[in-house]
């Protein structure tokens, strides 16, 4: 099993978390992203139940038209937000995984809309809080992880799910999953979690 461990440890390069997106531009990103899915969100919250509901009295109608247009508007206002400030900063992210981040971010934000409304009725400006800020957060995330990182030449933390490199910082990765089976016929399984250079 010890050598099937170090195989997995010494396996996949695995990508680092960008080091020149600092806490100022997480602060930027996340106000930018928040705001722009509190606007786009409501304004597509309103659009939806315009569209989608053709009978005014039929409450039920209304409300689920609102919450199809609500997360759909948070989660492009606040990537579209993260990706542009990202890109005026002369950072160099991805769309895609912007995007990815912040839908992401909005089923989580949905999710927590709905559970603070049915906890109580009087949670409504929270739940609206979570639909607006973590489709943000989710954009900015997936923002980050997409930038370029430093190349690593150390192998101690590749292939692990988190590592450790003195001049590149944290890494995360995809761990390698190893299998074997002994001559008894038993299968082993090794998946490296936390590698580096301390």
């Amino acid at each position: 099993m010890r050598p099937l461990l170090l195989a997995a440890a010494l396996a996949v390069p695995a990508p680092t978390l960008a080091r020149d997106f600092d806490g100022a531009d997480w602060a930027w990103s996340l106000l930018a992203g928040t705001g722009a899915a509190a606007a786009v969100g409501f304004a597509g919250g309103l659009a939806a139940a315009v569209a989608l509901q053709d009978d005014p009295e039929d409450f039920t109608g209304l409300v689920a038209a609102v919450f199809v247009g609500m997360p759909l508007g948070a989660d492009l206002g606040a990537t579209g937000a993260v990706y542009t400030y990202g890109e005026l900063s002369d950072h160099q992210g991805s769309l895609g995984a912007t995007l990815a981040g912040g839908t992401i971010g909005a089923i989580v934000g949905l999710g927590l809309f709905l559970t603070s409304l049915r906890v109580d009725s009087k949670l409504l400006p929270l739940g609206l809080v979570f639909m607006a800020a973590t489709p943000a957060a989710g954009a900015t995330a997936g923002y980050v992880l997409s930038l370029d990182a430093p190349e690593v030449e150390d192998q101690a933390s590749v292939g692990s799910l988190l590592g450790w490199h003195p001049e590149a910082g944290l890494t995360l990765g995809v761990p390698r999953l190893e299998t074997a089976a002994d001559r008894a016929g038993r299968f082993a399984v090794g998946l490296s979690l936390v590698g580096g250079r301390f």
